[in-house]
């Protein structure tokens, strides 16, 4: 695997293109015109040095007063103070103006290359099997999305100002090179001495990079959970263990956060302590042992302090990089990579061209499905013809809701077929079929927008007029008009303005707004109360014939009017036939239906 700072450098030229050369180009521009700046003024520094007030150019930088009397001949100005501090203050301001023109720049494309990587990694999870998400944490990937996209624009800004120090420096160097090379010798040694003293700092600052970046991932996921569950908690009075919990995890990471800002600094004041004492024996050694011309000199050190505190920054940045950001290309990397390959849209298949009689046939046959070495389903078959309501049953891990992700093409069979009007689902192409879904889930998730908005999910292209049928269709209707806003009304989070009876029947509303002929509903009626279950039931009891239905149910009342009812045990179809037939004494389906009537006896008993 790349290392993340090389990743980073070809990651950022990828996404930018020609955006990225314009920005080094622009840094180039930048570090020019001062360094041009600088070679105007330092002339005059020179001059004030060596004891001069008025001079012109030819006092003791050699090749840099032959450019600054060179500069005031092109543009036809006497080689006197006023003239050469003049010249010298327009290069400044036009490379105050590059300045701001890449600055400009750095902070557009840092901007662009955040959004890039927010909407591919959106795109590609929105993109992925079902699988992708059921081997990964929600929290995990809302960290990766919004968190380590956004260090990884802080990554950018870092590459950005190393790039534009490593320009200044070489600029600067050129300059004191011309003005003495021996004194600027002497101490660019002594700086890569420097460097390479530092280096342990450097490995330290990246080991404390990944772990910062684990613990920000484990608490980010741990702030989901609790925030998720703190109707539980609350309910377990639970709040001092969530508290306790949350505050360790905060603690891990303020013990590694404080060295991390900290180090930084410390990096910085070694650097710059050491710089000073470069410079003062340079200077002596110029100067004292030598015999170079003080003004060289003084313009030497002069260079080396901008040389040496540019140095610091791009220190600090590198540290940053290294500690903070560049840890981030991993798991973002990581995640793109492996939402990339569970790729489903690459799949594509042939339109589904459903006949037009009601409904779809769906047969399963031999359908294995395992998640490691467990099997959900064991060689399953089971024949839905168009138009029928079919009811599967079963206890809790029987393979019922694995059964519907099946039919919905969620999750793959590791044998056998799935058909749709005998085609394979394999050979169809998933978003067209799944258009043709509706999918009724027992725990209806909704937008915090408006009833219209959720219900509009089910098909965007759907008028006013279609979301208010599909309302009445779902007996939704009479509750939404009675609201204060009706239609309008806003639902809240997980819409929890709303009942749960009022939730499920939008959601089966927003299953039926688009071009269903499949409706599948799992385990829609499980959590509600009875007078709630009679409305949802009632509502899919009306289309029975006009499309086909599958109910999964765990409540066996609610599979009553099924034409259909099979009894899932272990992965199996273990009986099936007609309500009449299974539900007579001697059958495993009695069994269970006589479980449940003893339950509900006992619980509606005063």
């Amino acid at each position: 695997m790349r290392h993340p700072v090389a990743y980073l450098l070809g990651d950022i030229y990828r996404r930018l293109g020609w955006r990225a050369p314009l920005l080094v180009l622009a840094m180039a521009l930048n570090g020019i015109t001062e360094g041009l700046g600088l070679a105007l003024l330092l002339p005059l520094l020179s001059g004030l040095a060596s004891g001069g007030t008025g001079g012109g150019t030819g006092t003791g930088t050699g090749f840099l007063a032959r450019f600054a009397g060179a500069a005031l001949d092109a543009f036809g100005l006497p080689h006197d103070f006023s003239h050469l501090l003049a010249l010298a203050l327009v290069a400044f301001l036009v490379q105050n103006a590059a300045a701001v023109s890449e600055g400009w720049l750095s902070a557009q494309y840092r901007s662009r290359y955040i959004a890039r990587w927010r909407e591919d990694l959106f795109h590609a999870m929105m993109q992925a099997r079902w699988r992708f998400f059921l081997s990964r944490k929600t929290g995990q990937l809302t960290n990766v999305l919004l968190d380590e996209t956004a260090r990884l624009g802080g990554a950018f800004y870092c590459l950005a100002q190393i790039a534009a120090g490593a320009i200044f420096i070489a600029i600067y160097v050129v300059l004191a090179l011309l003005a003495s090379w021996e004194v600027a010798l002497g101490t660019a040694v002594f700086g890569a001495v420097m460097g390479l003293c530092v280096q342990p700092l450097m490995r330290f600052s990246r080991g404390l990079g990944e772990k910062l970046m684990r613990e920000n991932e484990a608490l980010h996921v741990s702030a989901n959970e609790f925030m998720a569950g703190a109707r539980l908690i609350k309910a377990a009075a639970a709040e001092d263990r969530a508290g306790g919990l949350f505050t360790a995890a905060v603690s891990r990471i303020y013990r590694l956060q404080r060295v991390t800002l900290f180090h930084p600094f410390l990096v910085r004041a070694v650097y710059e302590g050491c710089a000073m004492v470069a410079l003062c024996a340079s200077l002596w050694v110029g100067v004292v042992q030598y015999g170079i011309n003080p003004a060289a000199v003084l313009v030497t050190v002069y260079l080396f302090i901008r040389i040496y505190l540019r140095l610091s920054h791009v220190q600090q940045y590198v540290q940053s990089l290294h500690s903070t950001y560049a840890p981030s290309a991993v798991p973002a990397r990581e995640t793109l990579e492996a939402a990339t390959t569970e790729d489903e849209s690459a799949d594509r298949g042939d339109v589904p061209a459903f006949a037009a009689a009601a409904g779809v046939g769906v047969r399963a046959r031999g359908v294995t499905v395992r998640y490691g070495n467990a099997a959900a389903l064991h060689g399953l078959s089971l024949d839905v013809p168009p138009g029928a309501m079919v009811g599967i049953a079963g206890p809790s891990g029987s393979g019922k809701s694995t059964l519907a992700d099946c039919i919905l093409g969620l999750v793959a069979p590791d044998e056998g077929v799935i058909e749709i009007d005998g085609r394979p689902l394999s050979t169809l192409s998933l978003n067209a079929w799944r258009r043709h879904v509706g999918y009724v889930a027992q725990d209806t998730f909704l937008f915090n927008a408006t009833i219209a908005e959720n219900i509009r999910w089910g098909n965007p292209a759907a008028s006013d007029a279609e979301i208010e049928e599909a309302a009445r269709q779902a007996h939704a209707d009479g509750f939404i008009r009675a609201l204060p806003r009706g239609y309008d009304t806003e639902v809240g989070d997980r819409g929890m303005r709303l009942s749960g009876g009022e939730r499920q029947r939008i959601g089966l509303a927003r299953a039926l707004v688009g071009q269903a002929r499949l409706l599948v509903i799992d385990e829609a009626t499980s959590a509600l109360d009875s007078e709630s279950e009679q409305a949802v039931m009632k509502a899919i009891l009306a289309m029975g014939g006009r499309i086909t239905i599958i109910i999964i149910a765990h409540r066996l009342s609610t599979l009553r009017e099924a034409d259909l009812l099979c009894l899932l045990e272990r992965g199996r179809i273990v009986e099936q036939g007609t309500w009449q037939e299974l539900s007579r004494p001697g059958t495993r389906f009695f069994d269970f239906w006589k479980i449940q009537s003893e339950e509900h006896q006992t619980l509606s008993s005063p």
